[in-house]
């Protein structure tokens, strides 16, 4: 998985000046689903309140723990194996939120439950 962190440093408005430290994180991946199945299952990966932008399917924003998760997709051809047509989704996942433990728990539970197992 390939990601890259920057750390943001924000001024508060306190009178001792303090600085924040936020963390915020890029990820884009592949995944077997279409825009249908990924919609069904995002609500159930994510804790807190779900918001669909209206602008355009598939762009999706998300609010839990502090943090501001924007979510976008987008089809790529499908993959073939043999006789199987295997979809392919292009994910991209923008994190901002306190620290780089938060958004390991996020993604901790975002792979759960979009994980597929067969047998």
């Amino acid at each position: 998985m390939y990601y890259k962190a920057i750390l943001n440093y924000k001024r508060t408005t306190s009178p001792r000046h303090v600085y924040r430290i936020g963390y915020s994180t890029r990820l884009q991946r592949e995944m077997g689903f279409t825009h249908e199945e990924f919609a069904r299952c995002l609500p159930l990966a994510v804790a807190g309140n779900l918001e669909v932008l209206q602008k355009d399917p598939g762009h999706y924003r998300i609010s839990s723990d502090s943090a501001r998760v924007a979510v976008k997709t987008r089809r790529l051809p499908p993959r073939h194996a043999g006789s199987l047509v295997i979809p392919v989704l292009e994910v991209s996942i923008e994190y901002q939120g306190p620290s780089e433990n938060h958004y390991d728990a996020f993604m901790q539970k975002f792979d759960r439950h979009f994980l597929r197992m067969g047998g």
